[in-house]
């Protein structure tokens, strides 16, 4: 691991971020490599459902969280990370 992926690791913390957030503070950072690793996984937070103009549609946040193992590789105890 890296020590830029150390510090995204860091960064999303026990909260998780959203892409443009990881983006805004690591340019061009391939999150995705951290996901093959199974350090990172994605999650959905739905919002709220909408009509405007047309069918309901379901909004949704990204957010990319920290898995056990990357909570591990961050330093963080991964039975810390569900209590935020």
């Amino acid at each position: 691991m890296s020590a830029e992926d150390r510090e995204v690791l860091d960064f999303i913390g026990r909260a998780g971020k959203s892409l443009s957030a990881i983006d805004q503070r690591f340019p061009g950072f391939d999150v995705r490599r951290l996901i093959r690793a199974r350090l990172v996984e994605e999650r959905r937070f739905e919002l709220a459902e909408t009509e405007a103009h047309g069918p309901a549609r379901h909004e949704h946040l990204l957010h990319y969280v920290l898995t056990e193992r990357g909570a591990r590789a961050s330093g963080i105890d991964p039975f810390e990370l569900s209590r935020d």
